[in-house]
């Protein structure tokens, strides 16, 4: 599954630069703090590019179909809730908590877009309360993970052949906040600091990119472009407008390329 999504990623991302990956920890835990610009493909490129797999928290309802839930859950995405999804739905997010305070004891890597919301802008956007209360909660528990922040950019939203820049910062550890103080004290401190850190990591400075630095991308518009204009075209019709965009027309490459490559194959062999 992985293996298949980086594959679609050489094919819809033209270039890719990754700064800061020194301030993961190894065989430990850690807690990525990113923006989120781009919908569910900011989940896609963290999970294909990162060094390890990732988990990600989700829109919670995104899961409301239990076929999506299921493949979502492939993918190591987890639902996590917003108000805006529903009261009666925040204390599912117990649940969503408690999944990732298990990921660090096993030493994983979880990634939370700690804007709450996803837009398509430059600037960093108000950070929520879910990225403290799940450090707090985890330090609280004895669990040592640190914070990581991350910033995601990209030089379009609309268009394919994107180049992305995904850098990583110094990390937020439970000495940098002061746990004696009260929980909205702290919350307050940790946002303070977390802010900054994610808002330095975000690079807009998008290099030239060229025939070896990704042949694939160039090799896949000569052998896909009709398959690139059929998704381009019904994708953009409906959803050209929105922030799902890029996403959909991600997922329709993923779902459809091999069906194409065997209507390709059998063209060829029947010539």
């Amino acid at each position: 599954m992985r293996a298949h999504a980086s594959l679609i990623g050489f094919f819809y991302i033209k270039s890719f630069s990754l700064k800061g990956k020194e301030h993961l920890p190894k065989n430990a835990p850690a807690l990525i703090a990113s923006t989120h610009p781009n919908s569910f493909l900011d989940s896609v490129v963290l999970q294909i590019k990162q060094p390890i797999p990732v988990w990600s928290l989700a829109r919670g309802d995104a899961f409301k179909k239990k076929m999506v839930a299921e493949f979502l859950d492939t993918v190591k995405m987890i639902p996590i809730f917003r108000l805006s999804e529903g009261k009666e739905n925040l204390s599912k997010n117990n649940f969503t908590f408690d999944k990732c305070k298990e990921l660090f004891r096993k030493n994983q890597y979880v990634i939370i877009f700690s804007e709450g919301i996803c837009k398509n802008p430059k600037e960093l956007l108000p950070l929520k309360k879910g990225t403290a209360r799940l450090a707090l909660e985890a330090w609280e528990e004895g669990i040592n993970v640190p914070v990581v922040p991350m910033g995601i950019t990209y030089d379009t939203f609309k268009k394919w052949g994107k180049v992305i820049n995904l850098h990583i910062g110094s990390p937020i550890l439970q000495s940098d906040i002061d746990t004696t103080q009260s929980h909205a004290i702290q919350v307050k401190e940790f946002n303070d600091k977390l802010a900054p850190a994610i808002e330095k990591n975000l690079l807009y400075d998008f290099k030239p990119t060229g025939f070896l630095k990704n042949p694939l991308y160039y090799l896949g518009w000569v052998i896909n472009f009709p398959l690139y204009f059929f998704i381009q075209w019904i994708v953009g019709k409906k959803f050209g407008r929105t922030i799902f965009y890029d996403s959909i027309a991600y997922f329709a490459l993923y779902f459809l390329l091999p069906f194409y490559w065997l209507i390709l194959g059998l063209i060829i062999y029947s010539i």
